[in-house]
């Protein structure tokens, strides 16, 4: 997990740069084609997902696993489905009356989901081998070079089509180094195999479906904000959600890296050892979701202006509600991988309908009247409903994850932290070093307070997962 927080923190650098290049040089209208793009074919994308990485990552765990032959197939199945359902979606969506400059786009950008769903597939081999700088490399290497490409189009004058074909560029390039460096992990290749292909699609699709509600649930809000309101709107609100899911990336990958430790606890029947591991997980992704939550409720216009401009400013409220949001997720990816673990993903996919439908009725509810602040608020309300189903689908399986004390003490380190970053603004503190002491404040305080303690480090620490050789 080290790895990963560094890895992500380079990587986020990349992503918020790249992003003030995207933003400033298209302005909101610009950057709210951008979003509808990606919004719609991300959206599309889902639905050839097929739960094949948490498949594959729950197979390829088990002792005495066919790891290259699982992985040979899944990966040919993931590639081929994502091409075929997007290039449908792609011709769908002429039909929508968007831009054409949208219409464009969404074809483009069909490169780019294709690639991105097959490395997000290939951390399944990262994370069963607790093998995290490959993945942060080539996610830093990606990053860079569409950083450096986003650059280019910004010297050379081009518009929205050029953006999205240097985002393409370095989703290309994160996918090609991912697969070399997972392919030294467990070497494979792309087979067809039609029983094991009938075999890994009725084992995942009820994971693919919570995956489609997930996104729906995430993207659905841009979506139905592109229908009911200007580009400008959508380029306002796509700095908040392009925020959200830069840093909702860490629940996902520290999520995926405590499965292998929840199923190995399981296997073995410990019952406490799971609890201890899942508890932990818990309080650490709570650590991380309320110090984001905090540090957005204070600072939420400094960072769209530091980032896009004046001209985003006016998304301050929504950053704030997302953010939130954002701590109700980090939770819900640790309950939902340790339900999974369980085999309990039918449940786990009721819990997600259960939240695409509330959050659909929500988005339909306060988007039209409250443009992007109805659509912040309806996503931040949407995620702790989720999060409260798959709580209490743990709950009834006996384990109790997390103290109401410890919960109350998390929240008085981010008292001390959201106190200090309001007075380091008073004082003129450049708002990055502020971030850098009120972060330390509230590791220090949470550090005084006990809730990170040796017994939660060496706990992470451990890889006790059985995994495969």
């Amino acid at each position: 997990m080290a790895v990963v927080v560094v890895g992500k923190i380079a990587s986020v650098v990349v992503g918020l740069a790249t992003m003030a290049i995207v933003t400033r040089h298209l302005g909101p209208e610009g950057f709210g084609h951008y979003r509808t793009v990606l919004t719609y074919v991300s959206l599309t994308a889902v639905l050839a997902d097929l739960g094949l990485q948490m498949v594959a990552l729950k197979e390829i765990s088990k002792p005495g696993a066919d790891a290259r032959g699982i992985l040979g197939a899944a990966m040919s199945l993931r590639l081929l489905a994502s091409t075929v359902l997007l290039l449908v979606a792609a011709t769908v969506a002429l039909v929508i009356p968007y831009d054409p400059v949208v219409h464009r786009g969404i074809f483009l950008a069909i490169l780019l989901y294709v690639a991105f769903q097959g490395s997000e597939f290939l951390a399944a081999v990262f994370h069963v081998k607790l093998a995290q700088a490959p993945r942060a490399l080539a996610e830093m290497t990606g990053g860079l070079v569409t950083l450096a490409a986003c650059w280019l189009v910004l010297l050379s004058g081009l518009s929205t089509l050029a953006m999205i074909a240097a985002t393409v560029a370095g989703g290309i390039v994160t996918f090609a180094m991912c697969w070399y460096f997972a392919c030294r992990l467990v070497p494979f290749r792309m087979v067809v195999d039609l029983a094991r292909w009938r075999n890994l699609i009725a084992m995942g699709l009820p994971l693919g479906g919570s995956q489609v509600l997930l996104l729906a649930m995430m993207r659905g809000d841009t979506f139905i904000l592109s229908l009911f309101h200007a580009a400008t709107d959508v380029g306002i609100y796509g700095m908040p959600t392009k925020i959200f899911e830069i840093l909702s990336a860490m629940p996902v990958i520290f999520a995926g890296m405590t499965m292998p430790l929840f199923a190995a606890a399981l296997a073995r029947r410990d019952e406490e050892g799971f609890g201890l591991r899942l508890g932990y997980a818990v309080e650490t992704m709570l650590v991380f979701g309320v110090g984001i939550a905090v540090t957005f409720l204070v600072h939420a216009e400094g960072v769209l202006e530091l980032i896009g401009g004046a001209a985003y400013r006016d998304g301050g409220d929504a950053l704030r509600l997302v953010a939130v949001g954002l701590a109700a997720l980090s939770l819900a990816h640790i309950y939902r991988f340790a339900l999974m673990a369980r085999e309990m993903q039918a449940l786990v996919l009721r819990i997600d309908l259960l939240g695409a439908c509330t959050g659909i009725g929500l988005y339909l509810l306060l988007i039209p009247p409250f443009s992007y602040d109805g659509a912040a608020l309806a996503t931040a309300l949407n995620e702790f409903i989720v999060l409260a189903g798959l709580v209490y689908l743990m709950w009834r399986t006996g384990t109790r994850a997390l103290h109401v004390r410890r919960l109350l003490l998390v929240f008085v380190g981010a008292l001390a932290m959201a106190v200090c970053l309001d007075l380091l603004e008073r004082l003129g503190m450049p708002m990055l070093l502020a971030f850098v002491v009120g972060g330390l404040v509230y590791l220090a305080a949470l550090a005084a307070l006990g809730v990170i303690s040796r017994e939660l480090i060496d706990t992470l620490r451990s890889k006790e997962t059985d995994t495969p050789a």
